[in-house]
Parts: C-alpha cells; structure tokens; sequence
C-alpha cells in the first residue's frame, strides 16, 4: 500500500474526530489535558482486561468472553474518570473561561473524545500496520474492502465513545438510571456485534453502529440542552447559498 492510500485511510478513521478536536477542544489547553487523559484512562482499562485475559484461559481462547469483559473495564475506568473529574472541577472553572452549566456536559465530551481516539487508535493501527505490507489483503478470499471497513469502523467508534462519555456523565450526575442503562447497553450492543464479522461481512455491523451513532448523537446533543426548534436559523444559511 501506498503512503497516500494509508493517509487516505487515516484520515477516514480519524478525521471527523480530528476535525471536532480542531473546532471544538483545541482552542483550550486544560481540555486538551482532560483528553489525554481520558486516553490515558482508556489504556488503563484495556491493559486491566489484558490482564484478567491472561489470567483466565476461557477468555483467551474465546474472544465472545473477553470483549464483555474489555466493555465492562471500560466503563468501569470511565466512570473512575468521572470521579477524578469531579474532585478537579473546582480548579477547572477557575481556569476555564466557560462558568456555565454546559462546562459539565463539555467536559463529558472532551473525555468521551480521548477515550474514543484512544480506542480507535488500538483498534486500526494493527490493520494499518499489516496492510503496509508485505501482503496483499483479499488474498484468502477476504474483502479486498476490509481496510476500508476498518477504517469507517474505527471512525464510528470513536463518534459513539463521543457520545457515550455524555450520556455516562450526565446519567451518572443526576442518576439518571435508564439513561446509564442506555449508554452502558449499547456499547456492549455495538462491541458485542463485531465479533459477527467472522462470520458475515462487516457491513451489516458497520451499519447498525452507524444508525446507533445518529441516533445517540441526537440523544446526546438532547442531553447537553441542544434546542432543535431552532435549528432551522443554523441551516438557512446554507440553503440560501447553496
């Protein structure tokens, strides 16, 4: 594969996040150290399940185990996130210009976002890695899509942590239970489906966790006191330059 065709990937993988990160986090220094750690927190989870994997022999030898278990330590780390986010939110409002109740939801966002960029990370530099050769992919009879696949996969997954981490938080915050059942469901539901792809083409999954990430999007910006009655004012500027 060529460099530009791994950009060209890279880019489908990781540039709607990159993009939101320009515009929306970037501006902020104390919310670009939030992310990191939430990447951060994200590697922690991942090396704790790696750890109980090792341990416990069924879930080596059976990834339908050891992904349940990958899902759980997540959560788990994401909501230790919050509490670590909760004894330093004083010290963020004094160095954050924002005062306003939409901070919390903002930062909730910002973590889902390093957790995400840290999943999608893991999950397609092992594929980009491979497919830089030596090899031809399709060689076995396997999509000659896969890295495609992969890519817009991890694109998605990095969206949903996105919109998990609002939904986590806020649920949490105000014990909101169906809204937690929600989050924490639907991330076993959207990693729970990956392991079909052994056995069916990836589209399937790929398009039932992209109509998720639509729908939890809306929930999420719902969530966060998005106003869409008015969102005709944003769009007709639009319509009446196009």
């Amino acid at each position: 594969m060529s460099i530009i065709d791994e950009l060209g990937y890279l880019f489908i993988a990781f540039g709607p996040s990159l993009s939101l990160f320009f515009f929306t986090v970037a501006r902020n220094p104390h919310e670009v150290i939030v992310m990191i750690v939430g990447a951060f927190f994200w590697n922690l989870s991942l090396f704790f399940a790696s750890i109980i994997r090792v341990i416990v022999p069924p879930l080596k030898d059976e990834p339908a185990w050891s992904v349940p278990f990958a899902v759980m330590f997540q959560e788990l780390f994401r909501y230790a996130f919050y509490k670590l986010l909760i004894k330093a939110d004083d010290m963020l409002a004094l160095i954050s210009e924002d005062t306003s109740e939409l901070r919390k939801h903002k930062l909730a966002y910002v973590a889902g976002m390093g957790f995400g960029v840290a999943s999608g990370a893991i999950m397609f530099s092992n594929v980009l890695k491979s497919a830089a050769g030596p090899g031809t992919v399709g060689i076995f009879g396997d999509s000659n899509y896969f890295i495609l696949q992969s890519a817009f996969g991890a694109s998605i997954f990095v969206l949903l942590h996105i919109c998990w981490g609002v939904l986590f938080f806020d649920a949490v915050r105000n014990k909101d239970w169906i809204k937690l059942v929600i989050a924490l469901s639907s991330h076993m539901l959207a990693s729970s489906l990956t392991l079909l792809n052994s056995w069916y083409s990836p589209v399937y999954s790929l398009v039932f966790c992209a109509i998720l990430l639509v729908l939890l999007a809306i929930y999420s910006l719902h969530t966060a006191g998005a106003n869409f009655k008015k969102l005709h004012y944003v769009l007709i500027p639009f319509i009446k330059t196009s």
